[in-house]
């Protein structure tokens, strides 16, 4: 028998960082830190992304956690503004992804009503959306994304919110 120090098995760590929006991996532990941002373990390549929570944007800057197999959702709100947030789409004018910090709401499109599309609605680069009159008295309409043409005058445009040319019995 002998007595001295022992040498403890380095830890390997795994930690979420709020300023560089990456996961970083490596030895050391979790103390002081979130136990929903590191995760501290002692196998052989143990410190695994799917074992901390991963990073979604909220409204204002604002970051929530969720599982690591748990979605982050952008939505197109009905004024074409932004919401974002932790878990499942609240809408239909809404997309979910599933990394790190990854609703950031750049790439998302705006929505409008159409014959062609999923659900009866298409996704739009612009927020401008039309409905044209093809038969009104048999309640036939064409609906879509973009604008009138200045001569058409049966037909109206809007820009004011998402699907904001589903009400065909109005002028926009």
């Amino acid at each position: 028998m002998w007595v001295g120090e022992t040498t403890q098995v380095p830890k390997n760590y795994l930690k979420n960082n709020y300023n560089i929006i990456k996961v970083e991996q490596g030895c050391g532990n979790c103390q002081g830190k979130d136990s929903k941002d590191c995760y501290a373990c002692k196998e052989n390549y143990c410190n695994e992304e799917k074992n901390v929570y991963k990073h979604c944007w909220e409204n204002n800057g604002k970051i929530c956690k969720n599982k690591y197999m748990e979605e982050c959702f952008t939505e197109r709100t009905k004024t074409n503004g932004v919401n974002r947030g932790c878990g499942k789409c609240p809408s239909k004018t809404c997309e979910t992804c599933n990394k790190n910090r990854c609703n950031d709401g750049q790439d998302l499109k705006y929505y409008c009503k159409s014959k062609k599309g999923e659900k009866e609605m298409i996704k739009c680069d612009k927020p401008e959306c039309y409905i044209k009159a093809l038969n009104e008295a048999k309640n036939e309409f064409d609906f879509g994304c973009g604008s009138c043409v200045d001569s058409d005058l049966d037909c109206a445009q809007c820009k004011n919110g998402t699907l904001c040319n589903m009400n065909h019995s109005s002028r926009m």
